[in-house]
């Protein structure tokens, strides 16, 4: 599992052995419109990109800077840029 931060305000979880799996397969199928460059992830076809985001976390009002997985339990963790209301 792999958990990316983004400027929308979401945290998405991405199943990473899916996606291995998916990339694989394109590669052995010599019909696939894939392209056969070492970095197979810059120009992934739509619904593999789609199949391998498993979950989105909303819940920040700004951008998330950072996420994390607590060790033991694999809660996941983010931080990001919240703003302040007059105190």
């Amino acid at each position: 599992m792999l958990a990316s931060a983004s400027a929308d305000g979401t945290v998405k979880l991405w199943n990473v052995e899916e996606r291995a799996r998916e990339v694989a397969l394109a590669e052995a199928d010599p019909s696939s419109s894939w392209p056969s460059d070492p970095f197979p992830t810059l120009s992934p076809p739509p619904a593999a990109a789609e199949s391998a985001s498993v979950a989105t976390l909303r819940g920040h009002s700004g951008d998330v800077y950072s996420v994390n997985f607590r060790p033991g339990d694999g809660a996941v963790l983010s931080s990001g840029y919240a703003e302040i209301g007059p105190r």
